[in-house]
């Protein structure tokens, strides 16, 4: 009987490190402001007044930014502090206080009404108690996960947003009162002009402090020595192609958030030519996805390498690697406000099991406000956090990998240790045993783990069973999207069991061979060894699952 490794996750994903309320957006901030402005010019022309605006653009351009962030907040909490006074409904009363984003010391002014407040509060309060004591198996003394019984999860999710359905209509009441505020109070109306003027400060001085955006370019090793693969090509006379010239892509000045210019990685599959061209480049992956992929490709087309070679004859080779990253330099330091209400928006919704409702506004986040590596890191990982929640490994894996790139620095130290263990324990439950402990390797290089660690004992069992020779590899496969579905392979003998759904056809890849294999469900299929370190793809119809199998020997 071969032995298959099958093996559980140990941990369950976490939320993220920002906890930063969000702001309300006063829909008619705008119009109040052009009513301000359209006061007679005469009152803004007193000499007292020339004065003070003469003085004020005088020390602008020795202001730091953040001096002018404090401004433009002050600004904005005159005018809830105003509108506070003038309102009568304790409802609509907006509080500001300093909040600390989770993992950190470092802490936000926050504001918001008193109703979004009560709300979120009676409906995480509502949600986690019905979970922990009518969900589980036994209630919450149960060693069982909360999610065992999905059908009594979606009614408490329910539950749930009755408390939070009423927002919606207070926000638009909150909108129409300050609207009727600003029409009839000249004092709130020259506070909302006052407010919009600062926050304009703010915004052309930080445009004028961005950084630069530079584009860097990282080959990747195909397996990773930390677990080598035991079909990579001995000979001695064989030589992997070295990079010479690696042209970066032309960036973009500008980025969709106004002045912001948007960091991100392109991941590209290649082959190097006996020339030292490059040929089929393609894109493998992308964050965020509206980087300028043309470009990378673009670029990718004109390196330059010393070719492989055999017995000093150069030869094509396939199934290459890079990264190409774009951040700044130097790293931009202005806090990523926007970003830190949407993420807590997103938490707050996975707090109280609208899943659903999380997952839409995740996507929006990552669309409009996920701008630098670490917001598109953090972003990734909440994620995660969400498909793990909706009992989704494959779509949170896939998340995981994302955010820890190797060649990509998105996480600090401390998030990356977490992020490495979640995607651990994601890669074993899904049967990567070779990927998972590559991923143990990172998560002991940055804090050894000491060996009564359920993780170190779980990756100890890995080891031993891939040491057994009758030992196979089992992973679990879906078809993404795009219909397709790549993996490493470690052993050369494959064969794809358990189908669900429609595979039409494999593909392999290898250093030093490339073809289309024919396909037919629990049917081996054995690659040469001679072809080197190979990639699988697998094709069909989307969210297709299966079993890949490896072996050791044919049979």
């Amino acid at each position: 009987m071969v032995e298959a490794i099958a093996m559980t996750g140990i941990s369950q994903l976490r939320f993220g490190r920002f906890t930063v309320v969000p702001l309300v957006v006063f829909a008619t901030l705008g119009a109040g402001s052009a009513a301000a402005q359209s006061e007679p010019a005469a009152s803004r022309d007193r000499p007292d007044e020339r004065g003070e605006q003469l003085e004020e653009i005088t020390v602008l351009g020795r202001r730091p930014l953040r001096t002018l962030r404090i401004e433009a907040e002050a600004a904005r909490e005159r005018v809830f502090d105003l509108f506070n006074s003038f309102n009568s409904n304790s409802e609509f009363r907006i509080h500001c206080s300093n909040a600390a984003r989770s993992g950190t010391r470092i802490t936000q002014r926050v504001c918001r009404p008193q109703y979004a407040d009560s709300a979120t509060r009676d409906a995480g309060r509502q949600f986690l108690g019905a979970l922990f004591f009518e969900c589980t198996v036994g209630g919450a003394a149960a060693p069982s996960t909360p999610f065992d019984n999905e059908a009594c999860v979606h009614r408490v999710s329910g539950v749930a947003q009755t408390a939070v359905s009423e927002v919606g209509l207070k926000d638009r009441q909150l909108a129409n009162e300050v609207q009727r505020l600003a029409h009839e109070n000249q004092e709130f109306r020259r506070a909302i002009a006052e407010y919009h003027a600062a926050e304009a400060r703010y915004e052309a001085a930080r445009r004028a402090e961005e950084p630069a955006l530079r584009a860097s370019v990282m080959v990747i090793a195909t397996r990773g020595a930390t677990a080598p693969s035991e079909r990579a090509v001995r000979e001695p006379a064989i030589l992997a192609p070295q990079p010479i010239e690696l042209a970066t892509p032309e960036v973009a000045s500008r980025g969709g958030r106004a002045g912001a210019l948007r960091e991100g990685w392109v991941k590209l599959r290649y082959s190097v030519l006996a020339d030292g061209s490059t040929a089929d480049v393609r894109v493998v992956d992308a964050m965020p996805a509206e980087l300028d992929l043309l470009s990378a490709v673009a670029a990718a087309r004109t390196w330059m390498f010393e070719p492989a070679s055999v017995d000093d004859e150069p030869i094509d080779w396939h199934n290459n690697i890079a990264v190409i990253v774009l951040d700044r330099e130097p790293p931009g330091h202005e806090e990523p406000l926007p970003f830190a209400q949407a993420y807590e928006e997103v938490a707050e919704l996975i707090t109280s099991g609208l899943y659903e409702q999380a997952k839409s506004r995740s996507e929006r986040m990552q669309r409009e406000h996920a701008f630098t590596l670490e917001e598109v890191g953090l972003a990734l990982m909440q994620r995660a956090a969400l498909e793990h929640a909706l009992g989704d490994p494959h779509a949170a894996l896939d998340a995981v990998r994302r955010a820890t790139q190797p060649a990509v620095v998105m996480l600090e130290d401390e998030e990356l240790k977490i992020a490495l263990e979640h995607r651990f324990a994601l890669e074993i439950q899904l049967g990567r045993a070779v990927d998972a402990l590559e991923t143990y390797e990172r998560r002991n290089t940055l804090e050894r783990l000491k060996s009564r660690d359920p993780i170190a004992r779980q990756a100890a069992a890995l080891r031993q069973a891939l040491q057994n020779p009758e030992t196979s590899l089992a992973a679990q496969g879906r078809l993404n999207g795009d219909g397709q579905w790549v993996h490493t392979l470690t052993w050369g003998t494959v064969a794809v069991g358990d189908l669900d759904g429609h595979i039409e056809n494999l593909e392999v890849e290898c250093s030093r061979n490339k073809a289309a294999l024919p396909f037919e469900a629990d049917v081996e299929l054995t690659i040469p060894e001679t072809w080197g370190e190979c990639a699988l793809f697998v094709h069909g119809v989307p969210n297709t699952t299966f079993t890949l199998y490896e072996f050791r020997e044919p049979m």
